[in-house]
């Protein structure tokens, strides 16, 4: 992801991203911790499509939000890759919302009612998790609003 050097200023302090925002007059956003771990391109990395911005090579994951498997722990943003790919590569579009409330085990809800489609979202899932995670998918669901925002991902373990 380029960075657009003219609207932020983008830092990162031990992996975190921190966010200056410097066309936001109503509401100045200054050295903003996202929560997000990123890989910044070295300085003098050159994108092969000729802009100069520094760039972000990589979203890692979120700080604070896991997911716990049997044996691993897995960034959460996982699932976000997961629902990605099935978009680009399978042109299956769904909006999802995971929540854990047991090591080992998440409930998939899916706002769309297309259970046809389980059998190639739980291929997706087993690309990254393999079998230390079992996923229960839940079809035409409504997805859950905390606080008023809409999270993907929810753990009740921490």
């Amino acid at each position: 992801m380029h960075i657009c050097m003219e609207n932020v200023v983008v830092e990162e302090e031990e992996g975190e991203i921190i966010v200056t925002n410097l066309v936001s007059y109503s509401f100045p956003i200054i050295r903003y911790k996202l929560g997000d771990i990123i890989t910044l391109a070295d300085k003098d990395f050159r994108c092969s499509c000729g802009r100069e911005h520094p760039l972000i090579l990589d979203v890692v994951g979120r700080i604070g939000k896991r997911v716990l498997g049997k044996k691993f722990i897995y960034p959460s943003l996982t699932f976000y890759y997961i629902f990605k790919n099935l978009a680009l590569n399978d042109g299956i579009d769904l909006n999802y919302q995971v929540i854990q409330e047991e090591k080992g085990k998440v409930l998939l809800r899916v706002e769309q009612d297309k259970p046809e489609l389980s059998s190639s979202l739980l291929k997706e899932v087993r690309k990254y998790f393999n079998n230390d995670l079992d996923v229960e998918i839940l079809w035409g669901q409504e997805l859950l609003r905390y606080g008023g925002k809409m999270r993907d991902f929810i753990s009740m373990l921490e």
